[in-house]
């Protein structure tokens, strides 16, 4: 970005003189997307600050901890496990809804998660093992409301499922992944396969959240082969698959800040 930005809440914004100018990009996302900084030379920096500079637009991030497609996130104040959202219902809210239908780009991130969903017995909140027909009509909902949301832009939402070396998560991915990804092409969608490989190796600390390395990973691999080149601020003819040249990948994360 151009102009100093601002961090308020769960949105990242630009100066009033700029926000109204300045294409967004929406991120839904987990704690892969709740995490890191925007601040360019942070080792704490996040995947969605590198490719919100590189495309050069504002960006608005929807993310909680712990959700997914079919799971509630956390609280805000991490107290309760099951105290936030889903993805769908926070697409259901009127200001993300409203975010969603005029960003330039919108990613949706996760799938983790969704190995669990909330229920609410006895008067308090609970998480239990979800099944593969109840997650399918989460997912399901999820990619109608996105679809309502942008009937005439769909090939600018991204859906895609990071995952790290988790063991915990290992056998749910399995069948995870492919139903997110059935999905989103159904619903006319671009996927971007993140689940194998991106977050790999020494890229994460815990399995799951990307360090310095996996947020440069993750950043590279949604960039590159989602060929999101094309969606940048100063793009106009969105017809063209070479409207810009993505870095090509060298296995090593790609760093804007390099250049």
């Amino acid at each position: 970005m151009t102009a100093t930005a601002v961090a308020l809440g769960s949105a990242l914004l630009a100066p009033p003189s700029q926000a109204t100018t300045t294409p967004t990009m929406v991120v839904i996302g987990d704690s892969i997307t709740w995490r890191g900084d925007n601040i360019p030379g942070s080792t704490n920096r996040g995947w969605w600050s590198y490719l919100g500079r590189e495309l050069e637009l504002r960006i608005i991030r929807h993310a909680e901890r712990g959700s997914g497609f079919g799971k509630r996130g956390k609280a805000a104040d991490g107290t309760s496990v099951c105290g936030g959202s889903t993805f769908y219902g926070r697409l259901a809210r009127p200001e993300v809804a409203a975010d969603v239908k005029t960003a330039r780009l919108v990613i949706v991130a996760g799938g983790v998660n969704d190995m669990y969903r909330c229920v609410y017995r006895n008067g308090a909140w609970s998480q239990v093992p979800t099944t593969e027909g109840q997650l399918k009509r989460d997912v399901h909902r999820t990619m109608l409301r996105l679809a309502e949301l942008r009937p005439t832009r769909r090939s600018s939402v991204y859906i895609t499922a990071p995952y790290g070396p988790y063991a915990a998560g290992a056998a749910a991915k399995t069948w995870i992944v492919p139903l997110i990804k059935a999905e989103a092409l159904a619903a006319g969608f671009r996927y971007v396969d993140t689940s194998r490989g991106t977050l790999d190796g020494d890229r994460t600390d815990d399995g799951v959240h990307p360090n310095y390395a996996g947020n440069l990973r993750l950043f590279h691999d949604l960039y590159v082969y989602g060929v999101m080149a094309r969606w940048g601020a100063g793009v106009t003819d969105y017809s063209r698959g070479d409207v810009a040249s993505p870095p090509a990948p060298t296995g090593q994360p790609y760093d804007p800040d390099s250049r």
